[in-house]
């Protein structure tokens, strides 16, 4: 993908931020959105504040040494000129994704209609990890619940298993329909191309539901063969 994914639901005016992404990807974000919805954008736009606020007043004071009279007035944080939030990431789609779902619009059920595919998914799950971001990867979870099936569930399985230790409710959610519609399921060439060690540890769990015995046999047949 080279199109950009950031799209803003929000008037220009509470565009009060500038977010660069590996120097050459610009975008006028709101400060607020991010900050209350992230908590690695929270800690990187107070501290980058706390710089701004020391930079400003250091300014203002050489500016009235040089004047030689007294200062009206304090200063207004609008007066403080801010600087740009610099991010280094090595999936542009993903991050313009994450930036584009808190800039989006909440419907009347308290969800984002941002669309999402099974491609988009690795990249945007990934995102709401790295920034920390708890109502992207619930959209993400909420994504795989209504869309998984017969055909797609082993590329879901590859990109929640990367993930289950930073996400495990995505992982679950996965896992859990696998183990329920093993038998239909495991007659997908992608099983028949799981690792022992997979195998291994589908046929041992408890959850999964195959209720004759013979049945994994031969399924066990078919993936030696």
């Amino acid at each position: 993908m080279s199109s950009c994914l950031f799209t803003s639901a929000y008037p220009e005016y509470l565009l009060d931020r500038c977010i660069v992404i590996n120097n050459n990807h610009e975008h006028k974000v709101s400060g607020y959105k991010l900050a209350s919805n992230s908590d690695f954008f929270r800690a990187l736009i107070r501290s980058l504040r706390l710089k701004e606020i020391d930079k400003h007043q250091f300014q203002e004071s050489e500016f009235f040494k040089r004047v030689d009279f007294k200062k009206p007035k304090k200063f207004q944080i609008s007066d403080i000129f801010k600087e740009k939030i610099r991010i280094n990431y090595d999936d542009i789609q993903g991050l313009e994704y994450a930036l584009a779902f808190l800039h989006s619009k909440v419907n009347e059920n308290g969800e984002r209609n941002l669309v999402l595919n099974d491609n988009q998914l690795s990249s945007v799950a990934r995102a709401a990890v790295s920034f920390k971001i708890p109502l992207l990867l619930k959209h993400c979870c909420r994504y795989v619940n209504e869309n998984i099936n017969f055909r797609n569930c082993w590329q879901l399985w590859n990109i929640s298993s990367a993930l289950c230790s930073e996400f495990p409710e995505m992982f679950e959610s996965v896992i859990n329909f696998i183990f329920t519609h093993f038998l239909v399921v495991s007659s997908s060439e992608v099983f028949l191309k799981l690792s022992p060690k997979d195998v291994r540890r589908f046929l041992k769990d408890d959850r999964l539901n195959c209720p004759e015995e013979i049945d994994l046999v031969d399924l066990i047949i078919r993936w030696v063969s």
